[in-house]
């Protein structure tokens, strides 16, 4: 079972209780309870931000300006700097919808993705929902390529034990596309890559110069899968937060009428299983779909009581059924792709 792999990953039985599955993931290093972020008072409200040290005075300084506003405003004044802060709401505020991803392909059998030669994709995703989705493929016979700049490495090697688990059969590239050399390489890898997996906002690589017109002309072929923090058809599209804030903002985060934040990360791991699966799709040799958006909010509406409804391409699609993941499950201890392959 997938499940079960990704408790392996940190020496979790499933069949534990959750306390003893929390106890375990603190032993592990990779929860900290100490650093949970605390709901931060605004006006009549709370907003949650994940800041570094270096954002501390800029944000103080959105809170002299727009704290007496409320935390919708604070946070909208904050994402305009680009400060991933975003606000505690109760889910009666938050539309279902404006959270659920549209509808994804989805292969239909381990047949379907099967080809003479493994899959090659490109990895440009950091903390843990990307890295997860590309170590599944990996693990199932992809060749994984990921480009981490020395410059900007992964903010997940902070915790050591994870990263690794998460990299360990990377081929690991050190490129800065800022430079007309770290851009020819990229190219290079990009006209032999089968799938583009990224994580950034949906502005960084058209500022690179790598909008969908110069992926096309790179390569016709390549498949784009983006891990967003809220869907593309969302007003807060352009939003940069991670899993807390995305907690927050879902209305997951409003526990018997206040804000509560999350103990860990958990819509991270959540959208990278989704990610995977729609990655295998995206590869399988009836897709047509070359470019789709996994959302960490589309997780958090998966996890909402209420129905979905009125969501741009959703259909059926948009529930979670129980064989959603049938694919990975089934192919976990078997790779669907194996044998050696060279980019040249």
């Amino acid at each position: 079972m997938l499940t079960a792999q990704l408790f392996a990953m940190v020496g979790v039985r499933p069949a534990l209780s959750a306390p003893a599955v929390l106890a375990r993931l603190l032993a592990a290093g990779l929860l900290d309870s100490a650093s949970v972020e605390r709901p931060v008072v605004v006006g009549d409200g709370h907003v949650h931000a994940d800041l570094l040290p270096e954002d501390a005075e800029l944000f103080a300084a959105v809170l002299h300006a727009e704290g007496q506003a409320g935390p919708v405003a604070v946070a909208e004044a904050a994402q305009a700097c680009r400060l991933a802060v975003t606000p505690y709401q109760p889910a009666g505020l938050v539309a279902q919808r404006t959270l659920a991803d549209p509808g994804i392909p989805r292969a239909k059998d381990a047949a379907a993705c099967r080809s003479s030669r493994p899959p090659v994709i490109i990895d440009m995703t950091t903390m843990w929902a990307g890295p997860l989705c590309t170590d599944l493929l990996e693990q199932l016979g992809a060749v994984v390529i990921r480009i981490e700049p020395a410059c900007r490495p992964d903010g997940l090697r902070g915790a050591p034990q994870l990263y690794k688990s998460l990299h360990r059969n990377d081929h690991v590239v050190d490129l800065d596309l800022r430079t007309a050399g770290g851009r020819a390489r990229f190219d290079r890898l990009l006209h032999h890559a089968d799938l583009l997996v990224e994580s950034f906002s949906e502005r960084v690589l058209p500022n690179l110069g790598y909008g969908p017109e110069k992926l096309d002309a790179l390569n016709q072929r390549l498949g784009h899968l983006a891990i967003r923090a809220f869907p593309a058809h969302s007003h807060r599209k352009r939003w940069v937060a991670y899993g807390g804030g995305v907690h927050a903002a879902s209305g997951l985060g409003w526990v018997a009428g206040r804000p509560t934040p999350a103990a860990f990360a958990y819509l991270d791991p959540l959208t990278g299983l989704r990610a995977a699966e729609t990655a295998l799709s995206m590869l399988s040799a009836t897709g047509d779909h070359r470019r789709a958006t996994v959302s960490l909010a589309g997780s958090a509406a998966l996890l909402r009581a209420d129905p979905i409804d009125d969501v741009p391409g959703s259909g059926p699609d948009i529930q979670m059924r129980t064989d959603d993941l049938e694919l990975l499950r089934r192919s976990v201890s078997e790779p669907l792709w194996d044998g050696g392959f060279a980019l040249w």
